[in-house]
């Protein structure tokens, strides 16, 4: 007979998260508790609304873009996406757990990469917009671009 020996090693806590690149880059929010504001939930969601109303594809560049910045682990699929879009109070069927703090700078940092991508697209809408209401095209448009 052999003598084998095995050694076991017993873990009781969880491994310390890992902080994705993207939000490593962002300042540290001092906040009472780890939930999001209602005003900052309804803005983030909204901004996302208006990037998939300008992009044909936007709801699929919100999840390329959360796999290209690695953010899966906070925003794991199309449905944990849909969850965190319906901690928004102000949507219809708006869920009654809250959105952590990461999980809005996940949300926000993918805003912004796609926001910069849609940059030229907002500038010729705007553009056009005030050429149309300069002609009086539309009906009550007053436009100040600046």
């Amino acid at each position: 007979m052999s003598d084998v020996s095995v050694s076991v090693m017993v873990v009781n806590s969880p491994p310390p998260p890992v902080i994705p690149v993207a939000l490593k880059s962002l300042p540290t929010l001092n906040l009472p508790a780890d939930d999001c504001p209602r005003r900052v939930r309804v803005q983030v969601d909204l901004i996302l609304l208006a990037i998939e109303a300008l992009d044909l594809g936007g709801s699929e560049a919100i999840l390329a873009m959360i796999r290209e910045l690695e953010l899966q682990d906070i925003i794991k699929n199309r449905v944990m996406l849909w969850r965190l879009r319906c901690t928004n109070p102000l949507r219809r069927y708006s869920q009654r757990r809250t959105l952590s703090l990461v999980e809005a700078q996940a949300l926000v940092v993918v805003s912004c990469q796609l926001a910069r991508r849609l940059t030229v697209s907002i500038r010729q809408l705007l553009l056009a917009y005030q050429q149309l209401s300069e002609k009086r095209l539309i009906p009550g448009a007053s436009l100040s671009v600046v």
